[in-house]
């Protein structure tokens, strides 16, 4: 599914252009932290839900800042939050680990900026777990930037 939204920053009006295409989707006690995978220990009412995600982006557009939720079959919405249950997961869902590639200007004159080290590939997949209640069934994933505008991605 392709992506175009416009944002701006101190340095202007731009649009943020990206592929996404939702590969996997499943139900799962274990998230993917820093330090490698990890047990989410939650209630038995809950479980985690796992979506992987390809991405496919220009490495010089602005990711930095994607929010995620799962949609179930009853329209309750279930938010991504990098730190569940004492799991630390990579804090943006749609951004591979440890290379975000380039973050928004904030102060006017001040170009986007990409630290050392962290520029981001042109291709990359995520693996983001949101708690969830055991037997939800989720339908779509959402993804978005600035609101009201989102990406929607149905799950069959």
């Amino acid at each position: 599914m392709s992506w175009t939204d416009p944002f701006s920053d101190a340095t202007g009006d731009v649009a943020r252009t990206l592929q996404v295409k939702v590969t996997g989707s499943e139900s799962t006690d274990v998230a993917d932290s820093s330090d490698g995978p990890a047990d989410l220990d939650l209630p038995s009412d809950l479980t985690g839900w796992r979506v992987t995600m390809d991405f496919e982006a220009q490495p010089d557009q602005v990711l930095f800042g994607c929010l995620l939720a799962l949609l179930d079959d009853e329209g309750n919405r279930y938010y991504y939050r990098a730190g569940a249950n004492k799991v630390s997961q990579d804090i943006f869902p749609c951004l591979p680990e440890g290379h975000p590639g380039p973050m928004p200007s904030i102060d006017a004159g001040t170009p986007r900026t990409v630290l050392p080290g962290e520029d981001r590939p042109l291709q990359w997949t995520t693996r983001p777990v949101v708690v969830v209640p055991r037997g939800a069934r989720i339908t779509q994933v959402l993804l978005w930037w600035e609101q009201p505008d989102y990406l929607r991605c149905s799950l069959n």
